[in-house]
């Protein structure tokens, strides 16, 4: 499926690299003991000091952190690809389709993909615009009264949030965050009262 390959694509492959012998034991250079007779020709204190660094396992000091060899994510240079044609191969459907009302749980798959589509570009450069048009086709039907349908919408508002950089959403799009913010902690409550009434 589409979400598949995005995140497969996007997916970033780290190999460490063999830099550093840390934890590797150099060969002691002097491995035997004191033989008798230095024992004898020295004092007891060189004798105890000789023993102990003949027995000392010396480890080599390489980097305390290894570094990872980072490969481009694949999916930035194709992500617009996958992304929009989704979104324009609905808008000329309303002759087959009818995503409102009996064929609404295709629209819920397809804003679930477009959600998936969105969270592999994370980092990208398109992201920001993709998160933009994900809220703007997304916004018109928070209201729906299917549920599943809201929490599609929900789901897709929720990657958008994740995706988009902060200073993005506080900044061009803060109109839309702060709508959606309202809308959210609405959803939130109305969540809450009905888990209320459940229980008692």
């Amino acid at each position: 499926t589409l979400s598949c390959a995005a995140q497969e694509l996007s997916s970033i492959n780290t190999a460490p690299k063999s830099e550093g012998l840390e934890g590797r034991a150099n060969p002691n250079p002097n491995p035997t003991a004191p033989s008798m007779e230095d024992s004898e020709a020295s004092s007891w204190r060189q004798v105890v000091q000789r023993r102990i660094e003949s027995n000392t396992r010396r480890f080599a000091r390489g980097s305390r952190h290894s570094q990872l060899a980072v490969t481009l994510n694949r999916f930035a240079g194709v992500a617009g690809q996958f992304f929009y044609p989704l979104m324009c191969q609905t808008a000329g459907s309303e002759v087959y389709l009818d995503l409102l009302d009996r064929d609404c749980l295709l629209l819920c798959r397809l804003l679930n993909t477009l959600a998936l589509v969105l969270d592999a570009a994370k980092n990208t450069h398109v992201c920001t615009h993709m998160g933009r048009a994900l809220l703007d086709y997304s916004w018109p039907i928070r209201l729906h009264q299917n549920s599943s349908l809201r929490q599609a919408v929900l789901i897709s508002t929720t990657a958008v949030f994740f995706v988009v950089p902060t200073h993005v959403l506080m900044g061009e799009m803060s109109d839309n965050t702060m709508e959606s913010k309202s809308w959210l902690e609405g959803e939130a409550a109305l969540v809450s009262s009905a888990c209320w009434v459940n229980r008692h």
